[in-house]
């Protein structure tokens, strides 16, 4: 009875995390065996000759990100060529948005670029909503959508415009992240952005799998966006969505790795805890609602059934959160070492944890953009574990929200000067720290339940640096 509910344990809690760790380790293994594709293009926009709509949807934005992107877009002038429009679209009350709008009007005219200041004030509200009309109003072949804080860097538009040109319907660039306040979280969410592009995009498309369209800086063919019915305004992963509804028509997606957008990434906690939850509702929501008609996409079963892990990938996440709960209890109530079966499998455990722990290292070195001190390195890769365990409760809670079709509010991460603003307790990141330790203590008096007592210990020393230290400010 003692083995099963150990087997039990392993192959609920622990193995569906172990499996997602050895799949992105294998992309990771792909992806870093192909080339970065970073080959000098053309920054001029007279190749293909497709005019270009830019899509800038903002609500409650901070007037400089506002302005900052207007001016950033104007660096870029010879990429967007002679044909282009960049339009804004405020869901902004009228009277904030008369006067960001006069403020963008100017500021455009100031540096002869095309801006089209629209407030929106019909239809249903929210991001999907507004990426619509967007698209409904917009008069380029090709349309870009871009966050108020997204950085397009150099050779980014004139990159994706000649994939979708190349023929595909929409393609996709590589994520970076930026901050504004040098947080230890911010140092952690750049280096975790980067592995995870790695992976599940530079690896996936290396493995021939199919893209999935990211909700800021993807390039879409308009007329295939139309083709598809644009997004559905009561969906909140926008993202993943459209994704879903270009798969299930068959229609051809590519990323380029040597496309850079610059995204501005959390400094704050609570900042990054609004911003995960509402993926995971969204990648689950998203899930439950498109699994059928994924099945029956006109692609090869096994794409098919890679999209669907893909668009899991909040799951393993939400089991971690659940495993927190869970296993003190079984660990206490049975008097069982549950996190030990055997050396062989433990073995197995570590060995394939310094595996994906390896490839972090590795891309986190590769990139370079996290300086080469070895300790730095690992203390980036230690905080993102940290800030992954952590949020886990949350995200179980939100992922299943979405997969029973729950209805969430759908809060906009708070950007630069806002994120401040928001205050929380943290009341229930201090509860779990309560109970970890008191199940920590019990399992070292009772036991001692040496393996379940060092992974909660592990757990409880993931909450208490998420709230002594992740918001602390680091040197660069």
């Amino acid at each position: 009875m003692t083995y099963l509910i150990k087997i039990l344990t392993f192959v609920i809690f622990a193995l569906p995390p172990l499996l997602l760790t050895v799949l992105h380790s294998i992309y990771y293994i792909l992806g870093s065996k192909v080339s970065a594709r970073r080959k000098k293009v053309s920054l001029s926009r007279a190749a293909g000759g497709s005019s270009i709509s830019i899509i800038i949807p903002i609500k409650n934005e901070p007037e400089n990100l506002v302005l900052e992107a207007i001016k950033h877009l104007s660096k870029l002038r010879n990429e967007l060529g002679s044909n282009y429009e960049i339009i804004v679209v405020s869901d902004d009350p009228p009277d904030r948005a008369a006067v960001l709008g006069g403020k963008v009007s100017e500021l455009a005219n100031s540096l002869n670029l095309r801006v089209r200041f629209i407030n929106r004030c019909e239809g249903p509200p929210g991001r999907a909503a507004a990426l619509n009309y967007g698209v409904k109003v917009a008069k380029g072949d090709i349309v870009i959508l871009l966050d108020v804080d997204s950085r397009p860097a150099k050779g980014y538009i004139s990159r994706l415009v000649k994939c979708v040109e190349n023929g595909n319907d929409a393609c996709v660039g590589r994520w970076e992240g930026y901050w504004l306040k040098p947080t230890k979280l911010a140092n952690a969410i750049a280096a975790s952005m980067n592995f995870i592009v790695d992976v599940i995009y530079r690896g996936r498309a290396a493995a021939g799998f199919f893209t999935f369209p990211l909700g800021s800086g993807t390039a879409f063919r308009r007329e295939s966006l139309l083709k598809v019915g644009l997004w559905n305004p009561r969906i909140i992963q926008d993202d993943m969505h459209i994704g879903t509804k270009l798969m299930i028509s068959g229609l051809r997606t590519d990323y380029d790795d040597g496309a850079v957008l610059n995204i501005l990434v959390p400094s704050t906690y609570e900042a990054f805890k609004i911003q995960q939850t509402r993926w995971a509702f969204g990648a689950a929501e998203v899930l439950g609602r498109s699994l059928r008609k994924v099945l029956n996409a006109p692609y090869p079963l096994l794409k098919k059934l890679e999209a669907l892990v893909f668009l899991a990938q909040y799951v393993p996440q939400a089991i971690i959160g659940l495993s927190l709960i869970a296993v003190p209890i079984i660990a206490l109530v049975t008097r069982t070492d549950v996190m030990f079966i055997n050396y062989e499998v433990s073995a197995f455990t570590f060995g394939v944890l310094g595996l994906y722990a390896a490839s972090f290292y590795h891309s986190l070195m590769r990139s370079g953009k996290f300086g080469r001190d070895k300790v730095k390195i690992i203390k980036i890769m230690g905080a993102s574990g940290a800030i992954t365990i952590t949020l886990s409760p949350f995200i179980l809670y939100y992922t299943l929200k979405g997969l029973l079709k729950r209805s969430s509010e759908y809060r906009i991460t708070p950007k630069g000067s806002l994120e401040e603003s928001i205050k929380s307790s943290k009341l229930i990141e201090k509860v779990f720290v309560i109970a970890l330790l008191i199940a920590f203590i019990l399992m070292l008096i009772k036991g001692p339940l040496l393996f379940t007592a060092l992974w909660v210990g592990t757990a409880l020393a993931a909450f208490i640096y998420t709230l002594t230290q992740i918001e602390k400010v680091v040197k660069r």
